[in-house]
């Protein structure tokens, strides 16, 4: 009989209330709520409103003109225009003019012309220098670059040429010659009679130029044409078909009437990125940042009187970009005598005369000037920049000597415990506590870099390795044809077979157990272990116990067939062999749930086992000599690279293990113990 006083029934579920609260605290279900009708009152939601507040205002008054100009300027890829602008596309070629002289080109002057450089920039920008070039009745005059071009990274790109020009002359004599620039294959200046590039057979592009119209004016019209060479081994007069949508050698028409004694400009822009009318074709403008998808054009520009003559296709053109490097020329051709002067990028600012490439996704929509507080905001950034490379200076000053001095104290330190060592008959723990620390220091600084900086590398193997392993399928595929042929041959190859089919229900073993352990560990943690195990048992004694119940009946049918023989030649009867004793086993297969649930739920067992099964996987096929069910063991001629990247995996899965393990028997339990306090 118990000595403890009898509780009333409302005693017990008092008690029992407690016991259960406790439980729910301790497991975090009896969590107290928060009172959402106090909270709106508290200074912590009141600091959240202000800074909240304070950060949408900051936001809103950025997009205003107190931080940001109204004023937006568009992309370009050469500086044509008013500053500030933003400049995009990289640079194939320029007009540099180093130096002041024409280095960059090789020329040819006809009797009575002239090439030079002369300073023009009352009609361009500061300081700019322009080529001077002057043609005969019966050559052209010629500059042609010394050193090639390549366009191949115009590719899937846009391609961009400028050209800037006007005449030298303050009366015009109505000269109708043709001039401009074009690119060719061949390096040698061309020196024959009445030289046209447009006859040239390594001519690739040609802009031609000339007058229209209004001939012996100020105010002329200028017709220019882009001529494009379709055919290699044709000239584009071969190819002329006029002006046309995407036919013949003329790719673009353009004219234009205007002053020619004012810079002008010849624009090309060859696109070839492809046309995906997004946005729609009307779209082919000259500012990139406007441009609808596939468009080419070709502008006329000079500012007096205004004009902006702009002709577009949406063709891809035929502009052989790929295939050779080119070199770019400037020509006037042979005729009536005129002067032309060519611009050049000589300030090297991409003012213009040059070609360049560029993307879309260099197009920046343009730069926005500052507001009234941007300099203000400049200005402190400036200043907090300015204090921290005053700090980055004090602080590389004076670390040399704190290095120093912690390597002197360091010494000190080793002294001490070596002499406190020494009396207590240790040896000289300093400099063995020295040596640890500094391994331990390499091992986190060298050492687990190393390890974190190939993990990629090492999956990567993984995989690979991988897919070596389940090449076995047409191992097992021979051996089937094998066994076949074994039929027909006799029993010479029944060694053979065996060691084949050893092979393969190893490596199916291995594959199958391996799988299972993965699939019961992720569904139950140790109850899944345990499942393991019996399944374990039932696939190895199960076959096993069939095995030999078939040997038993097959030295049954042998000694049977031995005990037909007549006793005079033979004297065996059939209970001479012995029969090979049967394992009986009541293991039985465990069906898996397959859902997964210790791993989902967060289980660190089921986690360790898992790294278990890769590090033991890992492991049993990297060892040598090849251990049965293996990779060595199923494909023996597998090059010894694969062993060695197995090898090299198998140290990263060990520390995982380790990891995992710690966590698992060490830190979850501890946790879990003082949560429950």
């Amino acid at each position: 009989m118990s000595l403890h006083p009898i509780k009333s029934r409302k005693a017990r579920h008092h008690a029992q209330a407690r016991l259960k609260g406790r439980s729910d605290i301790a497991w975090g279900w009896g969590k107290k709520r928060i009172d959402w009708s106090h909270f709106f009152t508290t200074r912590k939601f009141k600091t959240i409103v202000i800074l909240v507040l304070a950060l949408s205002t900051i936001g809103v008054l950025n997009q205003t003109p107190l931080f940001h100009g109204t004023a937006k300027y568009p992309d370009r890829v050469f500086d044509q225009g008013p500053d500030p602008t933003v400049l995009v596309g990289t640079r194939l070629f320029h007009i540099l003019l180093p130096g002041g002289a024409l280095t960059e080109f090789n020329t040819f002057v006809p009797s009575g012309g002239q090439t030079s450089i002369v300073d023009c920039h009352l009609s361009y920008e500061a300081n700019s220098n322009c080529i001077r070039m002057r043609n005969n009745s019966t050559h052209a005059a010629i500059a042609l670059t010394k050193s090639p071009t390549s366009l191949s990274s115009a590719a899937n790109n846009n391609l961009v040429i400028s050209q800037f020009w006007r005449e030298q002359a303050q009366a015009p004599g109505g000269s109708t010659v043709t001039f401009g620039w074009y690119l060719t294959t061949n390096s040698t200046v061309p020196t024959t009679l009445g030289y046209d590039p447009r006859n040239d057979k390594s001519v690739f592009l040609v802009s031609a130029s000339s007058c229209g119209g209004g001939c012996g004016t100020l105010t002329q019209q200028i017709g220019s044409s882009i001529w494009i060479l379709r055919n290699i081994g044709d000239t584009l007069f071969d190819e002329d078909l006029d002006c046309g949508p995407n036919a013949g050698s003329v790719f673009f028409c353009n004219a234009q009437t205007y002053s020619v004694t004012v810079p002008a400009s010849n624009y090309l822009q060859l696109n070839y990125t492809g046309f995906t009318n997004t946005p729609a074709s009307s779209n082919c403008v000259t500012n990139p940042s406007l441009a609808g998808s596939g468009c080419s054009f070709y502008q006329n520009w000079s500012p007096t009187p205004s004009q902006n003559g702009n002709v577009f296709t949406t063709f891809l053109p035929p502009f052989k970009i790929q295939a050779h490097e080119f070199y770019y020329g400037l020509f006037i051709q042979a005729g009536a005598s005129i002067t032309i002067e060519f611009g050049t990028d000589n300030n090297n600012d991409d003012f213009c005369c040059g070609i360049k490439t560029y993307n879309a996704a260099e197009i920046t929509n343009g730069v926005t000037t500052a507001g009234f507080f941007q300099p203000l905001v400049d200005a402190v950034v400036a200043s907090g920049v300015f204090i921290l490379n005053v700090i980055l200076k004090f602080v590389a000053f004076i670390a040399p000597s704190i290095v120093s001095a912690i390597s002197f104290l360091e010494t000190v330190w080793v002294l001490v415990l070596n002499a406190i060592g020494g009396i207590l008959g240790f040896g000289n723990v300093g400099t063995d506590l020295q040596i640890i620390i500094g391994n331990v220091l390499n091992f986190f600084t060298q050492q687990v870099p190393t390890i974190f900086a190939n993990t990629g590398a090492l999956f990567a193997r993984f995989f690979d390795v991988n897919s070596v392993y389940f090449s076995w399928l047409p191992t097992a595929l021979n051996i089937a044809v094998t066994i076949a042929t074994l039929g027909v041959n006799g029993v010479v190859f029944v060694l053979t077979i065996i060691d084949f089919s050893f092979r393969l229900v190893g490596g199916v073993y291995l594959i199958i157990l391996l799988t299972l352990f993965l699939v019961y560990t992720g569904d139950d943690a140790l109850g899944g272990i345990l499942g393991f195990l019996e399944t374990t048992q039932w696939l190895i004694l199960g076959p096993l116990g069939w095995l030999t119940k078939i040997l038993n009946f097959a030295l049954d049918l042998v000694t049977y067939l031995v005990g037909l023989i007549p006793k005079p030649f033979i004297q065996m009867v059939a209970h001479s062999i012995p029969r090979i004793p049967i394992i009986e086993t009541s293991a039985h297969f465990v069906n898996p749930s397959f859902d997964l649930a210790a791993i989902r739920n967060g289980n660190m067992l089921a986690v360790w086992a898992w790294f278990v099964d890769f590090t033991f996987l890992a492991w049993y096929n990297g060892v040598t000599p090849a251990l049965p069910g293996s990779l060595g063991y199923l494909l023996p001629g597998m090059p010894a690279t694969t062993f060695a990247a197995l090898r090299g995996f198998l140290p990263m899965l060990e520390i995982c293990l380790i990891v995992v393990s710690a966590l698992a028997f060490i830190i979850w339990p501890v946790n879990k113990m003082f949560s429950m306090i």
